[in-house]
């Protein structure tokens, strides 16, 4: 936990976040308890034959809970488990939720399946273009829009909600030919969630640690971060987040 919470002060730092680490972690913890007890309200018709785009959040309980209103099995793309935590953790969800964890992009699995969910947020070793993200590019994978199109599948934006802890899937369109379209809309979608609920975001993860020249090491990376040229977007952000009165546990 001591490098995530560095890279937690760099963005807080880099970004005027209006928080401490210390109170991140509170309402994080806060927000990721009440989404475990909070009832989940959900239209879930629209899910059938679906590819659903989301992210990591306090609030991901809710898509487990939601899981079990969907009558056939989710398939929630996942990377493999290297701790023996997250091994177990994803064998207790897999035992009392509607849910599959596929790990990196088992083809097959993904176009058998109805309903597949997808964890984009974060900057993983696969195939992936750079997309602007609060004003810096960041990796964004797209070999699973690629598959949705051969799928025909419907896709969504699955956006987990604030105050009331409900799972609000809000469609993307699928018209746009390029992948570099895609990955915009969905960092845009990304992006106004975050806003509205600061302390919601998994801030600790380091998001722009590829570069096109190279995948930044953790010291590099606080340096990068606390010195990238996006001013512009962090008072942006900083803004937003006073006017939406972000920092609040819902």
């Amino acid at each position: 936990m001591r490098k995530e919470n560095e890279v937690l002060k760099a963005h807080i730092k880099a970004f005027n976040l209006p928080f401490s680490a210390t109170k991140f972690w509170w309402e994080f913890l806060c927000k990721t308890i009440y989404s475990v007890i909070w009832p989940v309200k959900a239209s879930l018709e629209i899910f059938e034959n679906s590819v659903v785009l989301t992210y990591h959040s306090a609030y991901l309980p809710s898509l487990f809970k939601l899981s079990n209103k969907v009558d056939k099995k989710i398939c929630l793309l996942v990377r493999y488990p290297r701790s023996c935590f997250l091994q177990k953790l994803y064998a207790v969800c897999q035992k009392f939720f509607n849910v599959e964890f596929v790990y990196r992009f088992n083809v097959k699995k993904i176009l058998q399946a109805s309903v597949v969910v997808v964890l984009l947020d974060q900057d993983t070793r696969v195939k992936g273009i750079f997309s602007s993200f609060f004003g810096i590019p960041a990796k964004t994978p797209v070999t699973i829009f690629t598959l949705a199109k051969s799928k025909s599948s419907n896709l969504y934006f699955l956006k987990l909600s604030r105050g009331s802890f409900c799972v609000v899937p809000t469609l993307v369109s699928i018209s746009p030919e390029t992948l570099g379209e895609f990955a915009d809309t969905y960092n845009n979608l990304l992006e106004q969630a975050v806003r509205e609920d600061l302390t919601s975001w998994c801030w600790f993860h380091k998001r722009w640690r590829t570069r096109p020249d190279k995948i930044l090491s953790h010291d590099e990376y606080l340096s990068f971060i606390v010195n990238c040229n996006s001013t512009t977007s962090m008072s942006a952000l900083r803004d937003s987040s006073k006017s939406a009165g972000v920092g609040k546990t819902g």
